[in-house]
């Protein structure tokens, strides 16, 4: 079971069914999940780090 781009909050609905195939079928949809919270750690840190960066060379 994996997320799309498109959807990437997986539903209860497909929680239910990975938890109903097993396992292996949970770890996949729980790592899918956390890559999608880094991906978007990286978008929402990217700018805060170059806003430090330019603000630490106006001193």
């Amino acid at each position: 079971m994996n997320m799309t781009d498109a959807q990437q909050l997986p539903i209860p609905e497909e929680i239910r069914i990975a938890y109903g195939q097993g396992e292996e079928t949970v770890v996949q949809l729980v790592s899918s999940f956390v890559r999608y919270i880094q991906r978007q750690n990286e978008i929402i840190r990217t700018p805060y780090d170059q806003l430090a960066k330019n603000e630490l060379a106006q001193y």
